[in-house]
């Protein structure tokens, strides 16, 4: 949000975790149009328009997937990574990317290769100095960009 406010940057905000996706309900609407249903479609019809939320007032673009899909769904990497190359042709300065946690969990690798670098977010009081050891070996050699660490 801090990047799109006040124009600062066209910012799309990418809901990757395919598990437990929250950005729809974090930002509390239903998207009209499942991420990773498009990403589906995507594979065969590549030219397909894609349909994102626009939030009100900023200049922040939504690709939400819909709580309400299969839970047990994997992300299909090779359509994500074209997905990536074909939407940072479009009018965005930023794509920012929300994956599910790195530890024990595959997609974030496969996400990773689609990206120019992480931010690792990590909660106090649930997060050792260790696991944020083993998510930076994990995501080696991509470009670690940050942590921030918030209470939840």
């Amino acid at each position: 949000m801090a990047l799109a406010e006040c124009g600062r940057a066209k910012v799309l905000l990418v809901d990757a975790n395919v598990g437990s996706p929250s950005i729809a309900s974090i930002m509390r609407f239903v998207p009209p149009w499942c991420f990773a249903s498009q990403l589906e479609k995507h594979r065969d019809q590549p030219f397909v328009p894609w349909g994102f939320v626009e939030i009100a007032h900023t200049d922040l673009h939504v690709a939400a997937i819909d709580p309400r899909a299969d839970k047990r769904a994997r992300l299909d990497a090779p359509a994500f990574a074209i997905a990536m190359e074909r939407l940072r042709l479009g009018p965005y300065e930023h794509i920012v990317i929300d994956c599910p946690s790195v530890l024990g969990n595959a997609d974030v690798n496969l996400i990773q290769d689609a990206t120019d670098g992480v931010v690792l977010a990590a909660r106090t009081k649930h997060v050792t100095a260790r696991d944020i050891r083993n998510a930076v070996d994990q995501l080696t050699p991509t470009k670690i960009l940050g942590t921030t660490l918030f209470q939840s």
